[in-house]
């Protein structure tokens, strides 16, 4: 059984309306490749059924957390993609610090076991009126492409 501890109750992910009366900022895009280490580690020991949960859980939370405009979606059994659209290099920093203590903040009880997650966090970004025709899908490659240099950076092989 998966619960979470000290958490916010789990809901179902949602589309979050965009706020009306908004100035839309003039920045350029950002992806983030978010990857929850222990989710991997999760999935072996207690099977999908409590993967998904826990990324459906955190994919909530992030949500709460990010601005009306910006996107998060589930890839692969253990990352999710947050879109960020109109933003500075300062608010990518901003967010991203969000994003990591969001995932940090998780206490989670599978079988009587309580975990603490931690993430590992792939950037890109595409400054406005330059590098274009980076798309999303581009700027997801070159922040997947940043993840595995963050997690070869944080766990190098002897």
């Amino acid at each position: 059984m998966l619960s979470l501890v000290g958490a916010e109750p789990q809901q179902p992910v949602r589309e979050v309306p965009r706020r009306q009366n908004r100035k839309r900022s003039s920045g350029g895009s950002g992806v983030l490749m978010v990857k929850v280490e222990q989710a991997e580690e999760i999935l072996k020991a207690h099977g999908a059924t409590a993967a998904g949960q826990l990324m459906l859980a955190i994919n909530s939370a992030l949500v709460r957390r990010l601005r009306s405009e910006d996107r998060v979606a589930l890839v692969r059994d253990d990352g999710l993609l947050v879109v960020l659209p109109g933003v500075t290099a300062k608010t990518i920093r901003r967010i991203e610090q969000r994003v990591e203590q969001a995932i940090r903040d998780f206490r989670l009880s599978v079988a009587g076991r309580l975990w603490s997650l931690t993430a590992l966090i792939g950037v890109a970004s595409s400054p406005e009126g330059r590098l274009p025709g980076l798309s999303v899908p581009s700027l997801a490659r070159l922040a997947d492409d940043d993840l595995h240099r963050v997690s070869r950076k944080a766990h190098p092989t002897p």
